[in-house]
C-alpha cells in the first residue's frame, strides 16, 4: 500500500499537500488563531445589537414611527419561527 501511495501521482500530490498543510496547522494552533476566530465571531455577533438599534432609530425617522413599527414586526413575523415569537406589543 505504502509503495502504491509513494508511486501514484495523486499519492504523491496527497504527501506533498501534507508536508504543507501540517505545519500550517501546527503554527495556527501555536498562535491561537482558533480562540482569535472565536473572539472575532462573537464581538461580530455581539456588536449586531447597537447595529440594529442604530437602524431602528434611522428607520422611524425616515420613515415615522408607525411605518417603522410596522416595517419591523412584519420582518419579525416573516424570520422568527413561531414558537418563539408572542404578540408583539403595540408601539404607544
Amino acid at each position: 500500500m505504502r509503495q502504491w501511495v509513494l508511486n501514484h501521482p495523486f499519492g504523491q500530490r496527497l504527501i506533498r499537500f501534507g508536508r504543507l498543510a501540517w505545519p500550517a496547522w501546527i503554527h495556527f494552533c501555536q498562535d491561537q488563531c482558533l480562540l482569535m476566530a472565536t473572539a472575532l465571531s462573537f464581538y461580530g455577533l455581539v456588536s449586531l445589537i447597537p447595529l440594529c438599534f442604530l437602524l431602528l432609530w434611522a428607520m422611524s425617522h425616515w420613515f415615522g414611527p408607525e411605518e417603522a413599527y410596522q416595517m419591523v414586526s412584519q420582518l419579525v413575523h416573516q424570520h422568527i419561527p413561531q414558537s418563539i415569537k408572542g404578540p408583539l406589543p403595540t408601539p404607544s
